[in-house]
């Protein structure tokens, strides 16, 4: 776990980069590290541990409700160039889980195994 609520990521020329920040969520799980970006994932609670994979349409609105949202017009416009780059490099998902620790093992499966056949 690096942050649970507001990671920074980085793009750069090879790979998307996660960063820790000190802004986390809850539960206050948060540290100063960082990993490669594997996949971003909506949750949403469900009473089966299920994944799908979202196509870029529909994971654009999702992302966007989710990054830095800024008054300043060059800012919007710098941000949404950023928000394109990562629908163009990432793979997004919708993970519908319980509470169980099966959850976090159904959603690395299903992206290590997309992963592979790509």
């Amino acid at each position: 776990m690096i942050n649970d609520d507001k990671p920074m990521l980085r793009i750069e020329a090879e790979k998307v980069m996660v960063y820790g920040t000190p802004w986390n969520g809850g539960h206050h799980l948060s540290r100063n590290a960082s990993a490669p970006l594997k996949a971003v994932i909506c949750l949403n609670r469900g009473p089966v541990n299920r994944i799908q994979a979202m196509s870029h349409t529909e994971a654009f609105p999702v992302l966007a409700s989710h990054i830095y949202n800024s008054g300043e017009p060059d800012t919007r416009r710098k941000v949404a160039a950023l928000e394109m780059e990562l629908m163009e490099r990432g793979s997004f998902y919708r993970l519908s889980c319980n509470m169980h620790p099966e959850a976090a093992l159904t959603a690395w499966q299903s992206m290590n195994e997309d992963v592979t056949r790509q």
